[in-house]
């Protein structure tokens, strides 16, 4: 995967790109705790993450060939997987409000053999790779001592991007004003995508969005996914 030079990587971090990232393993059996496990590598609009490579260790197909791209799935588990992430906000939401982060979002989820704990925070002045190592660090000690999650795991520090997806109530309400593309289950007048201005919930929880003059409002049953959008 080429790599961005990096005056280019300063513009997209001064834009709130989602470039920002730190991986660490977190090792239940180690007493150094956690330990550096990935190699960051930009890319414009994404990141990748990848094991170090071994010295000697012959060249991936993946890296021979970047244009071929292996199946990669994100899977939420079942039973422990909401209530670990809900655990976990409210056990690190006080450190984010201690450094001058909103926490954004946490997730616990499994992906092939691992799993990742994903905290994602947001600043009114960006997100850098310093700000995700600071978050890190501050939560370690916290996760240590509630010991909330019972597996080995990975912990992902980064920020939302500038076009981020809205899943809670907060969300909405902080992103009122913004363009925004709402995807729904069925269509609506022929289609299942809609681009517009977002506005204030509805009382019942509606998603009323501002299109060629009209205001829709969609219920939240009805929206499969709705993310900002940035206009480059």
């Amino acid at each position: 995967m080429r790599k961005i030079p990096q005056f280019i990587v300063k513009k997209l971090l001064q834009f709130k790109e989602k470039c920002a990232i730190l991986l660490l393993y977190k090792n239940r059996d180690d007493e150094s705790g956690f330990q550096r496990k990935a190699t960051l590598k930009f890319c414009l609009g994404t990141f990748r993450i990848g094991p170090p490579p071994q010295k000697g260790a012959a060249m991936s197909d993946e890296i021979k060939n970047p244009t071929e791209k292996k199946p990669y799935r994100a899977v939420r588990t079942r039973t422990a997987g909401r209530g670990i992430a809900d655990r976990v906000r409210e056990i690190i939401t006080p450190t984010a409000d201690e450094l001058g982060y909103y926490l954004w979002d946490v997730e616990y989820v499994k992906e092939g053999a691992d799993f990742i704990l994903r905290v994602t925070i947001d600043n009114d002045e960006g997100i850098t790779i310093d700000d995700c190592e600071a978050m890190s660090r501050a939560i370690d000690p916290v996760l240590d001592e509630h010991d909330p999650i019972p597996d080995q795991y990975l912990l992902e520090v980064s920020s939302p991007g500038i076009e981020r997806e809205l899943t809670r109530d907060d969300h909405f309400d902080l992103c009122v004003g913004e363009k925004v593309e709402v995807r729904l289950f069925a269509p609506v007048d022929g289609s299942r995508v809609w681009v517009g201005i977002l506005g204030e919930r509805d009382p019942e929880g509606g998603i009323p969005v501002e299109t060629a003059g009209v205001v829709r409002v969609f219920p939240k049953a009805a929206v499969s996914k709705v993310r900002t959008v940035f206009d480059f």
